[in-house]
């Protein structure tokens, strides 16, 4: 480990000095919001639940725009990476499911996450692990908070997060490669190609990802075990598409496979043998899209894809003295858990500049559970939709979008959705945006059938669990400045609120008399409330963000309600080409404020947990020289050196409850060099 930090260094001192001779690119060399023109800024494009592209600012429905060149100096690595320091988000870490999320207060399966608008499976924990989804060839990541049930169905209640990858390359032809180091363990490594010509394009990646894993020293001593698991993952995307006549089709396939090694404690009282679990986790996705434009300006568009999720857990006995191992003959030790999902969806739109627009479409996913911790081994639900939205500009400034969603669900009845949202075009520069909106979640089959049981984990299924409910509101204010004619400053403020009302909220609860035995449950009523603002300031090559947020959330079990606040603070710095050196700086910082929850103990009563509070922040400097076809990264993550926080868990989906929760791997620093030729 000390001769790669070694050599870490050592790259680093010679890729300053290969910076340090370079001269200095035109206008600092980095593509940033801080150097776009204010046409552009105006003109970007936004498609998640919108009829057709759309620019941000006449966007109806209130969407967020993450572009991940701008996050490039930070050195981010997955989605996870992207979504820490961004408002309303919070980030749970778990060793072996991963990085999971929620926003606005609502976590796990009502958060929907796409590709391109194609659904992302395998769900542990409730949610999807944000360490799995690369950023190699993303391009932006679209979010949208509050329900979009009408246009996306189930899993949609409390936000939609849609992964836009790159469709095109800059040039007729680009390749690039990328090579990440970080001072804790992780060595990634990948590369892209592009092609263009004519009516074609050709899109291909692939990488690999390497963490040695971690344990933090002052609290254990020195053991195989680690708390942080060692991982490796693979993953390739490719990405087709092309034009006949007026008709555009595309394809893209995407593979993923991870391994983590969960070394266990060596047993007593020799210390020669442990138990070891391996887990193997492959995503497999294929999806196929058509649009054609008539000479009527009718869109059509179709969908058609194909995923799977697989994940294998293997348990092992080893001995330690002549590293032999074998399978263990435990029940519940080995496992194969997949999940099919065959979705298809196709849309008709009249998307004109006139009075009225409006779109209708059909959905249809069909999910496939099989593994041993799956009910009779095979389990399947199936959603079969039909939608419609409009949109009518009332006056020059106010525009109204109504939707509607009618489903069957073959395990539940679904109930018609409704939708409303309003975009006021106000005076001195200022646009507001009001949402209404409810959402409907069946069970999912892991949440109906899910048998897991080991010696970290102890989660049954529910097949008596009723079908989630929601009502959502959400009202933003925006006020935008362009400055003065002949300068770059741009003023940017918002205030925003929201109310989320869920009935028949799905979480984990400990069995009565069971130890420490987990199902899933219905809570009676969950609801969260809160708003936040944000104000940003861009003055020539400076930018500085700082915005703060509120979230409150309200339990209801028996007819008892139970109330708790959670506090956020956040702050943004960059400084383009500092001095007319070509160096650009980042700084992100955020607090995190304690989150006090609840939940039914094995007494049928309520017990209060906790998660403290913690102060994250990175930094990161970055440069582009050759002519803009290198660029060097460089900075430090997690400055306030976190590793884990106070937390009173009972038990959660483990055997055995915890005063600390795992947060991250302690201050370390980042070393990143991307080459497009």
């Amino acid at each position: 480990m000390l001769s790669k930090i070694i050599y870490s260094q050592l790259f680093s001192l010679l890729s300053w000095a290969m910076v340090a001779q370079a001269p200095p690119t035109e206008g600092g060399g980095v593509p940033t919001v801080l150097r776009k023109d204010t046409t552009r800024l105006l003109q970007e494009l936004v498609v998640t639940g919108t009829f057709k592209p759309i620019g941000l600012d006449k966007c109806v429905i209130p969407t967020r725009n993450i572009h991940i060149e701008k996050l490039a100096t930070l050195g981010v690595q997955n989605v996870g990476d992207v979504l820490k320091f961004q408002s309303n988000f919070r980030i749970q870490q778990d060793p072996i499911l991963g990085t999971g999320l929620s926003l606005q207060g609502v976590s796990g399966e009502n958060i929907k996450i796409l590709v391109d608008g194609v659904p992302v499976i395998g769900r542990q924990n409730g949610g999807i692990d944000l360490s799995q989804l690369n950023l190699m060839n993303v391009e932006r990541i679209e979010v949208v908070e509050g329900p979009l049930s009408v246009q996306y169905g189930t899993n949609a209640l409390a936000g939609t997060i849609n992964i836009i990858t790159k469709k095109s390359p800059t040039k007729g032809t680009e390749l690039s490669v990328n090579n990440y180091y970080e001072s804790v363990g992780h060595m990634n490594v990948g590369g892209a190609f592009g092609w263009r010509g004519d009516n074609q394009t050709l899109m291909v990646s692939a990488g690999r990802n390497f963490f040695g894993g971690w344990s933090d020293n002052n609290i254990e001593t020195p053991s195989r075990f680690q708390s942080w698991k060692p991982k490796i993952q693979y993953f390739a995307d490719a990405q087709y598409n092309f034009r006949v006549g007026d008709i555009k089709f595309g394809y893209a396939g995407n593979f993923f496979d991870e391994f983590i090694l969960n070394r266990g404690r060596p047993l007593a009282p020799y210390n020669e043998t442990a138990f070891d679990d391996n887990y193997k986790t492959q995503r497999f996705s294929n999806s196929f899209k058509a649009n054609y434009t008539t000479k009527n300006q009718f869109i059509v568009n179709g969908l058609f894809s194909y995923n799977q999720y697989q994940r294998i857990k293997n348990t092992y006995y080893r001995d330690l003295v002549n590293l032999t191992q074998v399978l263990t003959q435990n029940e519940g030790d080995q496992d194969t858990s997949r999940f099919d999902l065959i979705a298809a969806r196709g849309t008709v739109a009249k998307a004109s500049d006139g009075k009225l627009s409006y779109e209708t479409g059909f959905d249809i996913n069909v999910e496939t559970g099989t593994g041993l911790r799956i009910q009779n081994r095979q389990q399947e639900i199936g959603d079969y939709a039909a939608f419609a939205a409009a949109e009518w500009c009332v006056t020059e400034g106010v525009t109204l979008r109504p939707g509607l969603r009618a489903s069957y669900n073959t395990s539940y009845k679904a109930p018609v959705i409704p939708s409303l949202h309003i975009r006021w075009k106000l005076p001195n520069k200022w646009t507001a945006r009001a949402s209404w909106g409810r959402g409907f979640r069946a069970p999912s089959l892991k949440e109906l059938y899910f048998y897991f049981v080991d010696i970290n984990h102890n989660i049954v299924g529910n097949q008596n669990l009723k079908a989630e409910s929601s009502d959502n509101i959400n009202v933003v204010a925006n006020y935008l400045s362009l400055g003065k004619k002949n300068d770059k400053n741009i003023y940017k403020f918002e205030v925003s609120g929201f109310y989320n009302d869920i009935r028949n909220l799905i979480s984990l609860a400990i069995l009565r008399g069971g130890d420490n035995a987990y199902t899933y449950v219905n809570i009676d009523k969950f609801k969260t409330l809160g708003g936040q603002f944000l104000g940003e300031v861009t003055y020539g090559s400076l930018y500085l963000g700082i915005g703060g947020a509120l979230t409150r959330r309200i339990n209801r079990f028996d007819n008892q309600s139970f109330s708790a606040n959670t506090w956020e603070w956040r702050a943004t710095g960059v400084y383009n080409n500092i001095a007319q050196t070509g160096f650009d700086l980042n700084v992100w910082y955020k607090y995190s404020g304690a989150v006090p929850g609840f939940i039914k103990n094995e007494d049928g009563g309520v017990q209060n947990t906790f998660i403290g509070a913690y102060n994250m922040a990175d930094l990161g400097l970055s440069r582009r020289f050759w002519k803009n076809r290198i660029n060097f990264s460089t900075g430090c993550r997690n400055l306030f050196d976190v590793r884990n926080i106070t937390a009173q868990i009972a038990g959660g989906a483990h055997s055995s409850g915890a005063n600390t929760a795992a947060l991250a791997t302690g201050r370390n620093f980042f070393t990143k060099i991307e080459i497009k030729l």
